[in-house]
This record gives C-alpha cells, structure tokens and sequence, in this order.
C-alpha cells in the first residue's frame, strides 16, 4: 500500500489504544496519586520504579534510562518495530483498517528523499567509473595491495573521487541536477571564493547504503596529499550518521545469529571477502546508542572486534556498555596487539580469522582478561592491582551465579583461598548497595509551572548548553543536544498544549529563532499548523517521528517535558512563558551569530571597505543582543 498512513488512521488507532491498557500488557503499574502510574521499566534493568505512565497526557517516560513517547512509540521500543510498523501493530490490535494517503507535506518529503537518492547513485555510479578509468590508477592500486578483489570492490560499489576540484560537479549539472540539490546532497560544497567545488576529492570512495538499499552518503579516504584521512557526507535528511552502519544493508541478512562489529570499511570489506557475511561498521566515529539500537532491532548478539591497540580496547568498552543497556548479549573478538581484522586477514588468512571468531569470549570474561593483562608485567601479575581491577569488573555484573564462578576464576589467579575473595566481594558489594541507597532520589512530583521542573539527565556537553538567561539559578540540568535546546522543547511544548497563533504574540518567534538545520525545518511545520490552530501534543509528536535530531530521540525529549508539563488549564501565564523563551532563542542564535562574525574577524583580509562592513556587521548584531536582553528582563518588571 503506497503513501503515508493518514492521520485520520493514526488518531483512530491511537483514540482506541488507551496507553495504560497498552503497556499494562507488557508492565505492572501501581496506581498513585495524581493521574501519573509507574512500574518498573522494561527497556532496563532497575529494583525502584521509575517508569511513569501518564493517564490524561497519554504518554510514557522512564526517568532511568529516558525512553519516553506516546503509545506508537512505546510499541516501537517494545516490539522492536519502526513507526509505521508500530502503528499496523496496534490497528490490528485494535481491528482498524490501515488507510494511507498524500499528504503535501509527507509528498514533499518523500520527493525530496527520492531526489537526493537519485543525485547519490548517480554520483555513486560517477565514483565507481572514476575507480575503473585511467585517473584511478592509484586507487585501484592501493585496493590491489589492501588485497580487496574486484568481486567486492563490486559488490559494495567502491570508487573513486577524482583528483579535480569540479569533477563530479560539472558531471551533475550535465545530468541537470540543480546546484542547490547537489549542495543539500552534500557532494558539492562553497569554495572561500564562492565557487561550488567537489566535497570528496582524490579519495577512495565507500557507499552507503541503508536497509533499504538507498545510497544516502559516502565515505572517503584520502589516498594522498594533505587533509583528513577520512570524511563522511554531512548530515542530510536522507542520512544521519548516528543511526546508520556501514554494510548493514548485507549484513541484515545474516544467519549467523550475530552481527561482527569492526571499526573501518576496509575493515568490512576485508571480513566479508573471507566468507563472514554478517561485518558492520560506525561511520567514522565511536559506536552511537542509536547505532546499538538499530543492531538490536536484528540480533540479539554483538561480537566486537575492534583494533587490539588501546584506543581500539577503550572504544570496545564503550560499545560493550552500549551494547549491553540494550539487553543485547555483547562478545568480544581479542585481535593480537596493535592489529585491526583487515590486518590480521591479511597476515593469517581468512581461515584463521574465522577460528578467531569461533574463539570469541564473553564481555565479562573479556574484561576479567583485559584486568590480568593490563596487570601483568614480564611474566609476573601485580595481585593486588589485579585484585582491585577484577572485583570491580564483577560488582557491574547482575547474574550472582556467573558471578560466583569467576570469582574462582580470580582466586585461582590471585592463589587465594575462594572464602577470602568471596568475603572481600561481599564486603564491596555491601557497600555498593549502601552507596547506591545513599544516592536514591525519589521521582519528581507534579509541577505546577515549568519555572519548578526539574530534569534529571547526565548533563550535556557545555557547547550544548544554551547561553544562560537572568532567569537561570544555574541548577536546571539540560536536555539540550548537538541539534535541539531545553527552551526549544519547552517552547514547542507550550505550543503545543495552548490554542494560540505565532502571529499573535506580542513578537511572534520566527523560523530563524530555532537551530539551525532540521530543527528549522521542523519548526517552520509546526509554526505553521499552530497558526492553522492544527497542533496539538500528538501532531508534534507524530512530526517529531519523521526527522534524525537528537539522534532521533526527539520523541523521547518531547516526552519528557509533556510529562512534567502542568495540564493545559494549570499553565499559568503561557503568554509570557512563550514569549521569554522566543527571546532567549533569538538571543542564542544572535550569540552564535556574532560569534561566527567574530571568527571572520580574524581572518579577514587586509582590505578596508572588508573590515569596515564586518565591523558594522557586528555593531548590528551586538546591538540586537542588548535590545533582546532588555526585552527579556522586562519580562521580570
């Protein structure tokens, strides 16, 4: 059935899902005072309950681990389903005939989506010509001694950026893609001077592929010259880096019952030569919750093999942790020091990888090894180093039974009598227990305005954080993220629960109030549907589905605040609330404007009508700074 599942479908489909009736399916609820239940999550581990259901809101949030939506969302995490899965589910459940249509907004989307995928085979197709022409001589070079046939080379489409600052550009424009689409593809990008140029240049080129078999971006590296060794597409709304893996669309298709985690393309390309066809990668960077999320969805087990030198064990810890928060059984591959898998295939074979493979160790038998290797030193083990590093390897493990039987393991290693490590075990685990007793907080109780919500969250990074306004005690922690702020949700929030125009507002919020990227594209949907007095909570949360920000939690964000957000009859002067918060996002981005004016500032050139339009630039922008300042402590007279 073609189109997006209509709206009318979605509403009847969640009017007939009571979410306490949903979720009481799958979770015990208490009944507590207010119009809040709670039970113990189901998406983590935890002895106190700190999943909330909300009756009146219709929405869920852990405050563990942060998951949070509507009833569609909470099916998605449950069921392991994606949104329009989720939705079929419960219309089933509830006996309502799914019905799709057109909607502009959802057709422009998909035009847009159809478009970009388009411009990425065709510059795909360009890349892999590239390889195969006299021009890849050098890269077909590099892949003959990394010892990559040419049967994967085709099946992954590997390629070549040519060595040109406007290559694959003026390839496109004779194809007739406009400028503008080959920007937002992120194949071409703005020269210093103004000119488009090539964003991958003289590199060896890797398409990626989605489960779906889109090509939504590329990865690049550099054969030679200066720059980084490897780049990846920017971000698109075809492509999150975040939530994708390199040469998934493969490797979904496994019946190893596993998925074998590596660092690098090579890395994948090197394992599925050898006959494993089940290898994946992050793109460029450490493994993401989102990436172990979408793993999840396939396997239930994760083996990592990552490089053996140390940044290689610290990134394997981390996915370890990563991996396993999902209730996803972890396994780690222990590569020789100081070797990748592409490497080690390379110098033993793809046979002895394979024994390797068949070799693999448990994660807590993984780091009960890296606690007597990292402690041993020319033969000899420094048993009270070892001692401290393996007790504590095992007050993070649940399972009392396994735990006892490693404990035998370590007294065997330590020459000790089991009675002696045993105690000291009970003796750290009491303490454990009494410290995370000591650290118990109870869950928030109702509020009645949002001056007194407070969101327990492990801070973000101080980059994340918007400017602070005269308002702010310093004690709020954030929800903001790399693409979403605290005053933003709080905003749409807000917005979401009151029958008001943008447009009557004292001074509306515009578009440019907002981040920049999808979070605009996003407000200028809902800024539209409130001035067509369209929103409501779950519009917003249904808009939220359809976009990457926040590594694609921003359902859970949105749910978050909904759920401390006082019944629309109790909010109190909602008027001033949206107004301070359209002006301290249009002080942010002014901030973040004149800071981008002041880095200009330093490598200006040294042209005196240049300087003189900066420096006006700038007295503009710092005097919008003060105006907006003193409207928002006004707000307070």
């Amino acid at each position: 059935m073609n189109g997006r599942i209509s709206q009318q479908t979605i509403e009847a489909v969640k009017n007939a899902s009571d979410i306490v009736d949903v979720v009481e399916q799958y979770v015990v609820l208490s009944k507590r005072s207010g119009n809040n239940r709670f039970g113990l999550c189901p998406f983590h581990r935890e002895k106190t309950p700190s999943f909330s259901v909300s009756v009146t809101k219709q929405i869920f949030y852990c405050f563990g681990c942060h998951k949070g939506g509507d009833v569609i969302n909470f099916i998605m995490n449950i069921e392991r389903l994606d949104y329009v899965e989720a939705i079929r589910f419960l219309a089933q459940r509830a006996g309502i005939a799914v019905v799709t249509d057109s909607h502009p907004q959802a057709r422009a989307r998909r035009e847009e989506q159809d478009m970009l995928t388009r411009i990425n085979t065709d510059a795909a197709r360009f890349f892999y010509a590239g390889l195969n022409d006299p021009v890849g001589r050098s890269a077909r070079a590099y892949l003959k001694d990394r010892q990559i046939g040419a049967n994967i080379q085709r099946k992954f489409g590997v390629g070549f950026a040519r060595d040109s600052f406007d290559a694959l550009h003026h390839h496109l424009t004779r194809l007739e893609y406009p400028l503008k689409l080959q920007m937002d593809a992120g194949l071409v990008r703005e020269s210093r001077d103004g000119r488009p140029i090539d964003m991958f240049r003289n590199r060896l080129m890797f398409p990626i592929i989605d489960t779906r078999g889109r090509i939504i971006a590329f990865g690049g590296r550099l054969l030679e010259g200066v720059g980084p060794k490897y780049i990846n597409s920017p971000e698109t709304r075809l492509f999150s880096k975040n939530r994708n893996l390199y040469g998934l669309n493969f490797a979904r298709k496994t019946r190893a019952g596993f998925l074998l985690l590596v660092e690098g393309y090579l890395d994948v390309l090197s394992v599925t030569q050898s006959g494993i066809n089940c290898a994946v990668a992050p793109l460029g960077t450490a493994l993401t919750r989102q990436q172990a999320e979408v793993m999840g969805k396939i396997v239930k087990k994760v083996v990592i093999a990552f490089d053996g030198d140390p940044s290689g064990r610290a990134a394997t810890e981390r996915a370890i942790d990563l991996i396993e928060e999902r209730s996803i059984e972890a396994e780690v591959l222990m590569l020789p020091d100081g070797l990748d898998p592409d490497d080690f295939i390379r110098a033993e074979g793809g046979a002895a990888f394979v024994a390797l493979i068949e070799r693999r160790l448990p994660a807590l038998d993984y780091r009960l090894e890296m606690a007597r290797r990292s402690n041993e030193r020319d033969g000899e083990l420094d048993k009270v180093a070892y001692q401290e590093a393996a007790l504590q390897v095992l007050l993070g493990e649940k399972n009392d039974i396994l735990v006892e039987l490693k404990l035998e393991q370590v007294a065997e290693n330590l020459s000790l009598p089991l009675t002696a490590v045993r105690t000291e075990w009970g003796r750290r685990k009491a303490l454990l227990r009494r410290e995370e007793a000591g650290r118990a907080q109870s869950l928030p109780p109702p509020v009645r305005s949002f001056s007194e919500a407070s969101f327990s969250r492990t801070p973000a990074r101080a980059g994340d954080i918007p400017p602070p306004t005269d308002e702010d005690d310093g004690e709020r922690e954030s929800l903001s993220t790399d693409e979403v702020t605290d005053t933003e949700l709080l905003f749409l929030a807000i917005l979401a629960q009151v029958n008001v125009k943008p447009s009557e507002m004292n001074d509306p919020v515009r578009v440019e109030d907002f981040s920049a990227g999808q979070m605009r594209m996003i407000a200028a949907e809902v800024l539209a549907l409130a001035e067509e007095e369209q929103l409501n909570q779950d519009q917003l949360i249904a808009l939220s589905q359809d976009v990457d920000l926040a590594g694609g939690k921003l359902p859970e964000l949105l749910a978050r605040v909904f759920i401390v957000l006082p019944e629309p009859n109790e909010l109190g002067d909602w008027g001033t609330d949206l107004q301070r918060y359209t002006w301290e996002m249009r002080r942010r981005q002014l901030q973040i404007l004149k800071q981008g004016i002041l880095n200009r500032m330093r490598t200006c050139p040294a042209d005196e009508a240049a300087a003189t339009a900066i420096q006006t630039e700038l007295r503009k922008c710092t005097e919008e700074i003060t105006t907006v300042s003193e409207q928002l402590a006004s707000l307070r007279i």
